[in-house]
């Protein structure tokens, strides 16, 4: 059992160490200049006619994103390599769609070290190497991506919403209490 349980630990701590070049690379970091600002939670973009390119975003939604979800449709059993940069893991799921491609799921979070803050510049690299902004990558021409960010409320929102639902519980009460006449 033992046996069994350390190979398992080896063959998933060596899975890393055995990926291939020419298969579809996204990483988010925080490098080149010129940033694309993005205002709201969602965001698209699309690789360059060689299948990769390096973007360059700021946070200016104005809250903190703690996770961000990629969404990329392509043919099936796309192997895809995926870097966590500000986040702790990055999975991949897949979806069918009607016409035989796969809507895939690319989830990079939760945060390490508080996300991606409001103000911040960070890239999302699609190359299968370096950080070329015109680079080449395997994910086909044109691929178009739209990103999705997973935020937080502040504290003192989350303070405000339990103090309106405290007063709520406490107004129905006294509504429910019968009126006594002297």
């Amino acid at each position: 059992m033992r046996l069994r349980n350390s190979l398992l630990f080896l063959t998933i701590a060596a899975a890393p160490l055995t990926l291939q070049a020419g298969r579809p690379t996204i990483i988010v970091n925080g490098d080149p200049p010129n940033p694309i600002i993005v205002v709201n939670d969602n965001f698209t973009f699309g690789a360059d006619t060689l299948g990769g390119g390096d973007f360059t975003f700021q946070n200016a939604s104005g809250t903190t994103w703690n996770s961000l979800l990629f969404t990329a449709t392509l043919p099936i059993d796309t192997p895809i390599v995926c870097g966590p940069g500000p986040f702790q893991l990055c999975t991949v799921t897949t979806k069918p769609q009607s016409d035989g491609s796969f809507l895939y799921d690319i989830l990079m979070g939760p945060a390490q070290t508080g996300g991606i803050t409001n103000g911040e510049v960070f890239s999302v690299d699609l190359n299968d190497s370096g950080t070329d902004p015109t680079g080449a990558g395997s994910w086909g021409a044109g691929t178009d991506f739209t990103a999705t960010a997973n935020t937080t409320p502040e504290p003192s929102a989350i303070f405000l919403v339990i103090a309106g639902l405290a007063g709520f519980v406490g107004w129905r009460r006294f509504q429910r209490k019968p009126l006594l006449l002297k």
